[in-house]
């Protein structure tokens, strides 16, 4: 799949995940008939069990988002409906507040961590002091004009609001949605996604705040969907090669434990690499593996490609023999061969003006080969080690009898 793709695919699921959770509702809050404080309470479990598992990752800006929705969560399954005597302009100041918070916090912890990243902590615990000094300060003193503020309506009268969703609360919903929408196309990570369906799975019930059922379910699949994010982000981190984008080695010591009693293995090994690098420097090391990978991802066979690390590739062949990936091999080696690399002297402009013609004097071909060297389990390599060595003699081979060649 597509790396372009695959955040794209992460909301798609996650989408069916969530409209699902809502769609049902009402059903599932069924199952908790009688015994509603446990269904408050699974939003409070599942989003402070997703805040450990982010702070532990230090992912610091999503655990601040999680706590101020376990804040807000909490004020408004506990706080809100209490019998605390409050009046009616503190009850509507207080739901205001805290869904105009809600958007504002997002919006704040985007921002902070792109421009002041190390300070993020610092500056979200001085928000956080802010926003209960200010609300704190506004029901004792009963400011209306907070409230006229919050109330003000300045969107066009087609664009139809339901308190506490008011026209200021629906601008810092739009903004907080846009810019993690960029962040998604930009970053193309599948987190990106589940924290824009975290948003939307929280925005969505204060369209509809009484409904306490529809509260607790968003709020839960909210925090399972962000978890899911981080564990599939966590397995990428710890299995793909974030240059090549490849499956790393660990992914391959364990694809190697689950081949059964017929594979053959195949190392391969980029040609003069290290002159690559000394003459054109490491940016260009690193496009010339990049090239490499995309050949080697798209080889027939049955081949699964890895990167085993610095310029040296493993290829895994299940249930084919060494006769069999040969021709395989080959065709990859040919395609590398044949294909050009092109070396600029300068940074290729993202736009060439119409009236300026690319100088020719500025860009260099050059020759990239690999050599391969490949091996099938026998009688002789019985364990998947051992295979792998005779892979890597006869890689040694194919370089010491002139390379840009497939040794066996």
């Amino acid at each position: 799949m597509s790396d372009t793709l695959k955040p794209f695919v992460s909301i798609l699921l996650s989408s069916i995940i969530l409209l699902s959770g809502i769609f049902y509702s009402a059903t599932l809050s069924q199952f908790f008939l009688g015994n509603e404080q446990t269904l408050q309470f699974i939003p409070i479990l599942l989003l402070s069990l997703t805040f450990v598992l982010c702070y532990s990752f230090k992912r610091y800006e999503l655990s601040y988002f999680l706590l101020v929705c376990l804040i807000y969560y909490s004020i408004y399954q506990y706080y809100l409906p209490s019998p605390i005597s409050f009046s009616e302009f503190q009850s509507s100041t207080l739901l205001l507040l805290c869904t105009a918070f809600i958007p504002f916090n997002f919006i704040f912890f985007r921002m902070v961590n792109s421009f002041f990243g190390s300070k993020l902590l610092l500056l979200s615990v001085i928000l956080l002091l802010c926003e209960v000094s200010f609300t704190f300060i506004t029901l004792h003193y009963q400011y209306a004009t907070v409230l006229n503020v919050l109330r003000a309506e300045f969107l066009p009268p087609f664009i139809i609001t339901v308190e506490p969703v008011t026209h200021l609360v629906s601008i810092l919903l739009f903004i907080s949605l846009l810019i993690q929408t960029i962040f998604v196309i930009s970053k193309r990570e599948n987190l990106e996604s589940s924290i824009l369906l975290l948003m939307c799975g929280i925005y969505y019930p204060l369209f509809n705040i009484q409904d306490s059922s529809l509260l607790c379910i968003s709020f839960s699949l909210g925090g399972i969907i962000v978890c899911i994010g981080l564990i599939i982000d966590s397995f990428n981190m710890a299995f793909i090669d974030p240059l090549t984008k490849l499956p790393g080695r660990r992914y391959l010591e364990q694809e190697l434990k689950q081949l059964g009693n017929r594979y053959a293995i195949a190392m391969l090994d980029i040609d003069h690499f290290k002159k690559i690098n000394d003459n054109y420097g490491h940016d260009v090391g690193d496009q010339v593996l990049k090239m490499i990978s995309k050949r080697i991802r798209k080889i027939s066979g049955g081949g699964l490609a890895t990167r085993f690390g610095g310029e040296e590739f493993a290829l895994i062949f299940p249930d084919k023999h060494l006769s069999e990936v040969l021709p395989h091999l080959e065709q990859i080696r040919n395609n590398i061969e044949n294909s050009s690399f092109t070396i600029r002297s300068k940074p290729r402009p993202r736009k060439v003006p119409k009236n300026n013609k690319r100088k020719r004097s500025n860009l260099k071909n050059i020759k990239v080969t690999v050599s391969m060297g490949v091996a099938e389990r026998d009688r002789v390599n019985r364990e998947s080690e051992a295979v792998q060595k005779a892979a890597d003699e006869a890689l040694y081979k194919a370089k010491k009898s002139g390379r840009n060649k497939v040794c066996y």
